[in-house]
């Protein structure tokens, strides 16, 4: 094969375990056992993360740089030479292919291409539909030193063609892809291990706690569903995701909104299958150009779950237009209260949307469409 033995480096902006990371282990695995690549991970962080654990748990090769703001004078220095070992990391590899997963690592891919050698490809990867500050000359360096781009989501390709001046024939669209699982635990074990009764709807919305996201809208709108009611059944809504800036903020609105009682701040979940297989309803509520192609999302619909979320374009790449009416405008409470509601008085109208999300799922976002479609470009990358 083409890339048999070709190295490959997949670069990450953080050490901790989100959606973009989860992707890029799964495109990894694949590379690695259908195209027989040498693949390696270069790891933006302080110190070891979830992340860093997978990796090391798949049998990958992995390193740590710690980088600095390119835009904070007193960091200058220390940025500097953190993109000096970048650089020297990535030739020590003797890097092929350069595959930067968010915005911090394609800028900083961008930025020592040139210094990587002719023969060297970075393949920028856009996760989301157009968040961060691509005006000013660092980023157009670094965009001009990629000659290919992947976006996971239609709405991100459309970014880089309209907003960042790059040639179509350079963006390929390439979905992410959602691995079966078998849970650990059943249903029935998952919610006694976790204190739940059996009879209770489960709510959750998987994504970590920061300002990205937007949980308080989900939380205004659980409020009006519960307001006035006893809640004898023991309905939960689960916000599971590491605690990160706005932790506090929902605890405190929470509280405010007296449904403290009924809302469980999960954390950071590591066995995540078993949690969609035990719950009920997922729900992500986004801003817009915040989203790229939602893994939780996707995973949810592997689940056979019914999704709700906010009326943004990651959530109708995600669910197809059939499911369009059941998503809310951003910040709008009341209509996802209304749609709880509706999915809380009907288990068939639940297992009905759960049953078409986990079609879509199976047909458009497979890891084998996945693996392939990265593995052609590749090929293509690297014979020409």
């Amino acid at each position: 094969m083409t890339l048999t033995n070709k190295n490959i480096v997949f670069v990450l902006a953080t050490t901790e375990l989100g959606g973009a990371e989860r992707q890029s282990i799964l495109l990894a695995r694949g590379l690695r056992e259908k195209y027989q690549a040498n693949i390696s991970f270069i790891c933006f962080g302080k110190q070891k993360g979830r992340c860093t654990e997978l990796l090391e748990q798949y049998g990958f090769n992995y390193s740590i740089i710690r980088s600095f703001s390119l835009y904070k004078f007193l960091h200058l220095p220390f940025a500097l030479m953190a993109m000096l070992r970048f650089l020297l990391q990535l030739k020590r590899i003797k890097a092929e292919i350069v595959m930067p997963y968010c915005y911090e690592s394609n800028i900083w891919s961008g930025l020592v291409r040139p210094f990587l050698g002719k023969n060297v490809t970075v393949i920028w990867n856009q996760r989301d539909d157009g968040r961060g500050i691509m005006s000013d000359g660092i980023n157009r360096r670094a965009i001009s030193n990629c000659t290919h781009f992947i976006a996971n989501s239609d709405a991100g390709a459309e970014y880089l063609i309209k907003d960042l001046f790059i040639k179509e024939q350079k963006v390929n669209v390439i979905y992410n892809g959602v691995e079966e699982a078998t849970p650990a635990l059943s249903r029935a074990e998952w919610r006694k291990q976790q204190g739940f009764t059996e009879h209770g709807l489960l709510v959750c919305m998987l994504a970590n706690l920061h300002d990205q996201k937007d949980h308080e809208t989900l939380l205004k709108a659980w409020a009006l569903l519960l307001a006035g009611k006893e809640n004898k059944e023991g309905h939960r809504l689960l916000l599971a995701g590491r605690p990160q800036n706005t932790e506090e903020r929902l605890r405190q609105l929470a509280a405010s909104s007296g449904i403290t009682d009924s809302v469980v701040f999960m954390g950071g979940v590591k066995d995540v299958h078993s949690m969609l297989g035990a719950i009920d309803i997922s729900v992500l509520c986004a801003f817009e150009k915040s989203e790229g192609l939602p893994n939780a999302v996707l995973e949810s619909m592997l689940h056979s779950l019914p999704v709700l979320g906010s009326d943004v374009a990651a959530l109708h790449c995600a669910l197809g237009e059939d499911m369009k009416n059941w998503l809310s405008p951003v910040g709008n409470a009341e209509k996802l209260a209304a749609d709880l509601g509706r999915l809380f008085a009907s288990d068939v109208l639940r297992k009905d949307m759960g049953a078409r999300n986990r079609q879509r799922q199976q047909e458009v976002f497979s890891v084998d469409a996945l693996i392939v479609n990265s593995g052609k470009l590749i090929e293509t990358i690297v014979k020409n």
